[in-house]
């Protein structure tokens, strides 16, 4: 005989994010915000793992709104442009 069992428990109040707009980087994890313009890369301070959302105990403001999905080709397209960035082209000689 087997069952499915789901417990609930109150966990309180908190910040949450989907767990796919987390960006673990290594040394930190990252959330790409749309509301900073300049800087939309938020490094976050996570707690607990949720189900599929963690919890933000630093980084982001409530109401503040992440990338949730393909935040991979906005972080690649930022390697990208960082890299034009650092490159100069020599200058032509007339």
């Amino acid at each position: 005989m087997y069952a499915n069992v789901e417990l609930g428990m109150d966990m309180g109040e908190g910040l949450v994010v989907p767990a796919s707009a987390v960006m673990p980087t290594g040394s930190r994890e990252i959330a790409l915000s749309i509301r900073r313009r300049q800087t939309p890369a938020a490094v976050v301070e996570l707690g607990e793992q949720i189900g599929d959302h963690y919890e933000v105990k630093s980084g982001l403001a409530e109401g503040e709104r992440v990338v949730a999905s393909a935040n991979f080709l906005i972080d690649a397209e930022s390697k990208v442009q960082g890299a034009l960035n650092d490159f100069e082209l020599p200058t032509a000689k007339r």
